[in-house]
């Protein structure tokens, strides 16, 4: 082997393990896309679940835990973007180390002293990795769209449920269940009472008078 061809080899294993090291980055943008699209699928069906209790005497219980289903969709959507964003970067950095080992070094052919895109072509790959970054962003902010809105049905049905007692109240007030006493039953306890005060007396009276005669 002549030293033209073992720089070449060597060109094309560096050349590999680079093409390697990319696809591995890619691998776990791809496993962490897929658990966080699992994961939202599984919140979304829930929080859905939990819609046809509007309106329902356990509104309140479904209302708690549409909440906690919102927060934890936030919660995935922003770890999965930390996560995905960090693979990415890395991507990035591989890229550029072996770039500047590429800089001295010629490219295997076809691409000989050409300067090492990322991928196939540099702008071009920040553009098809940018929905695996935005997807967790979009996700996110549905959940928080849906967490305000969940805050807002909460707070319109403790007005509503206020509301209804109130025109309950005002209702039982006009057909009667809650009229005030009549003027005769006012009386009627007034000469009851006076009876009930009377009657202590008059035994005592009597015990007196019973005192006297057996003197």
């Amino acid at each position: 082997m002549t030293q033209a061809d073992y720089r070449y080899q060597e060109s094309r294993d560096v050349w590999q393990d680079h093409n390697h090291r990319q696809e591995i980055e890619h691998d776990l943008i791809n496993r962490k896309t897929t658990w966080g699209l699992t994961g939202q699928t599984i919140l979304f069906a829930a929080y859905g679940v939990t819609l046809g209790t509007l309106g329902n005497s356990s509104f309140n219980k479904a209302n708690d835990f549409r909440k906690v289903v919102a927060l934890a969709g936030l919660l995935i959507a922003a770890i999965t973007f930390c996560g995905v964003l960090a693979i990415i970067n890395s991507k990035r950095l591989s890229w550029k180390q072996y770039r500047e080992y590429y800089k001295e070094k010629a490219l295997p052919v076809p691409l000989g002293k050409k300067p090492l895109q990322w991928g196939v072509n540099t702008p071009n790959t920040y553009l098809t990795l940018a929905p695996d970054a935005l997807l967790p962003l979009i996700f996110g902010g549905a959940w928080l769209c849906l967490l305000l809105h969940t805050h807002l049905l909460g707070r319109q049905h403790l007005n509503a449920s206020t509301t209804h007692r109130a025109d309950n109240a005002r209702q039982n007030i006009r057909s009667g269940t809650l009229r005030r006493p009549s003027s005769l039953a006012i009386r009627t306890r007034i000469a009851a009472g006076t009876r009930a005060q009377a009657r202590p007396a008059a035994v005592a009276e009597r015990h007196g008078r019973g005192g006297s005669h057996a003197a």
